[in-house]
């Protein structure tokens, strides 16, 4: 929000004073996140590998988890969508971890893109819990 210069003869009040140092906190916010960088290279997956870097305040996280429920020994595959559409600008880095009570399983990421991943689930027997998943990439609304 652009500031307006009081004309002369206007009082300097608390009003008008507290405008200025809530505008001048705004600028400095952003003078400082533009000196925090950070260094994103992308896994060669399905396109070659690229490194950037970024502004920290333009990575995008996304986390979450998808429900696992196997009744016996099984192999499946898990796909998790980070968004109806594209939520990264290149490939993020996807880890996956699985959490259960009942059982256990192993998880392998076999796919990842600028809006899901898919994992690879395999159970030795009876399994029931959650494939917890986190993707750490350059925004698309930075492009």
């Amino acid at each position: 929000m652009a500031v307006a210069e009081p004309s002369r003869g206007t009082p300097i009040d608390a009003n008008l004073l507290s405008t200025y140092a809530q505008e001048i906190n705004k600028i400095s916010g952003i003078l400082a996140n533009t000196s925090k960088m950070s260094t994103v290279i992308s896994p060669p997956l399905n396109q070659a590998s690229e490194t950037r870097s970024v502004i920290t305040p333009e990575l995008s996280f996304h986390a979450g988890y998808h429900k696992v429920s196997h009744e016996t020994a099984k192999s499946s595959d898990g796909t998790v969508s980070f968004g109806a559409n594209k939520v990264f600008a290149i490939t993020p880095i996807v880890v996956g971890t699985m959490f259960s009570q009942t059982g256990s399983a192993e998880v392998l990421l076999t796919n990842a893109t600028t809006s899901g991943a898919t994992f690879k689930i395999t159970s030795t027997g009876r399994f029931e819990g959650y494939l917890n998943y986190i993707a750490i990439g350059v925004s698309d609304k930075m492009l």
